[in-house]
């Protein structure tokens, strides 16, 4: 297992996220779908083989799909540190 660090720009996502769901749906959706994406990135944390390559605005990112969103990170002397986490429909390119 690796420490987590989540970015500044990722814990924005992450408020950004919560507060679009809680207006669109319900505070206990907002609650649910942010507890999949920590349980996402516990397992990120656990076993990182589970996500893929990408290379975008060369740099090299690995990345997991959580429901409609991925969570775009590193692995960096024994650290995952979470850079963002975007919706699929986000352009990847303009935000990483």
């Amino acid at each position: 297992m690796v420490q987590l660090i989540i970015k500044p720009l990722a814990l924005q996502d992450l408020e950004e996220i919560w507060l679009y769901t809680f207006h669109t749906w319900s505070i206990q959706q907002a609650d649910f779908y942010q507890d999949q994406l920590y349980y996402g990135m516990q397992l990120l944390s656990e076993n990182n083989k589970i996500a893929k390559n990408i290379s975008l605005n060369s740099q090299a990112y690995l990345y997991y799909k959580v429901n409609h969103h991925y969570i775009f990170f590193r692995i960096e002397n024994k650290q995952l540190i979470i850079i963002r986490i975007l919706h699929e429909k986000m352009d990847f390119v303009r935000h990483l």
